[in-house]
């Protein structure tokens, strides 16, 4: 990472820290104001009988994402007022500052991955874009075109470092969250590098749910949800995470979906067990959800015709690698030792063995 770079992230970490006016200085330009906003609105309760405990934020911490669930966040306003007697421009930038981002970027060089990205070219054009969307429209210049232009000149290290840079600006949450979900979209090798500093900056698994947009996303099948899953298992090793556990991600997946069919949780969580390094995850989130079942008395006949919607095919035959049948098969064992103990678990789980589904499920319903 060069050094101007670095200039730059402790620059933003200074704005993000305290506001200070500075001395007529040609090289201490800004002052920033900020004005804090708080998120309003109603609450919702709705209660399911899958939750097995309440989800608590690890420490009693309390979070607000109303602002994520927006799905195109806009960049928030950058509320700095540039004292006159401070200020100092060179012709360059101001004749930059009068064309439209894409171009001033280019004009002011930030495009070149060795120029200096100092503090009053790099946050002024960052206001200056503003300014545009203001005149034009968000979508004249939307949050994709920043990220594209900063994506095409740095390494997924700087841009890590800078995004969470940028988190530490007063009102810049969301624009964070928002470059954040870009890069992790746009990049692999990013993930390993966003997980240690979601981890490194306090986020929570709650946090990072929000940040990669899985409120409104189907679980199943979605990259960015085992990502995720793959947070909470670092997130449960750290010193933060301690009181995290398996069972809370559980009933917050349930909080968060409390309108889904069990047959949704179901192969979700079998597709998580066919994950080779989320297989004790997935088993025992299945776990939890047998708990569930069994707690209600459902049979595993029930749960076969719940998991024969929608298309009413009779789950036993399904070929043996389908996520239905996996689930019906692993339920069934393990109603028959909750029922009867490991006899009948093992009885039945030989039964499987030799293919004879039918003998299984009946072995277990007389258990």
């Amino acid at each position: 990472m060069n050094a101007s770079f670095i200039a730059l992230l402790v620059v933003l970490v200074f704005v993000a820290g305290a506001e200070a006016r500075v001395a007529s200085d040609r090289n201490n330009l800004l002052r920033t104001e900020v004005t804090a906003r708080y998120p309003t609105g109603g609450t919702a309760t709705i209660t399911t009988t899958r939750l097995l405990r309440s989800y608590e934020v690890a420490g009693g911490a309390t979070t607000s994402h109303d602002e994520d669930r927006v799905n195109v966040l806009a960049m928030s306003t950058i509320s700095e007022k540039v004292s006159s007697s401070t200020q100092y421009l060179t012709n360059k930038v101001m004749l930059a500052l009068n064309k439209d981002p894409d171009e001033a970027f280019k004009a002011l060089r930030l495009h070149t991955s060795g120029a200096k990205i100092d503090k009053p070219t790099f946050l002024q054009w960052m206001q200056h874009v503003e300014k545009y969307r203001a005149e034009k429209g968000f979508y004249s210049f939307s949050d994709l075109r920043v990220f594209e232009l900063l994506r095409a000149s740095k390494s997924d290290e700087e841009l890590v470092a800078l995004f969470q840079a940028l988190r530490r600006l007063p009102g810049k949450k969301d624009f964070a969250n928002q470059m954040e979900r870009f890069l992790f979209e746009s990049s692999v090798p990013s993930h390993k590098l966003l997980i240690k500093a979601w981890l490194k900056s306090g986020q929570t698994p709650a946090d990072t749910f929000y940040i990669l947009n899985l409120r409104d996303a189907r679980f199943e099948g979605n990259q960015k949800f085992l990502q995720w899953l793959r947070f909470t298992e670092e997130y449960k090793a750290s010193v933060r995470g301690g009181k995290h556990s398996d069972l809370r991600t559980y009933n917050f997946l349930m909080r968060e979906r409390p309108l889904e069919l069990d047959l949704y949780f179901a192969t979700l969580f079998q597709w998580v067990r066919q994950t080779p390094d989320l297989k004790k995850v997935g088993e025992n989130l299945q776990t939890y959800l047998f708990q569930s079942w069994v707690s209600r008395g459902s049979s595993p006949k029930s749960i076969g015709s719940l998991l024969a919607i929608p298309d009413g095919n009779y789950v036993l035959m399904l070929p043996k690698d389908d996520a239905r049948y996996k689930a019906l098969e692993a339920y069934t064992i393990y109603y028959a030792a909750e029922r009867s103990g490991q006899t009948a678990k093992k009885a039945v789980t030989d039964l499987f063995a030799m293919d004879k589904r039918v003998e299984a499920l009946a072995a277990a319903m007389k258990s």
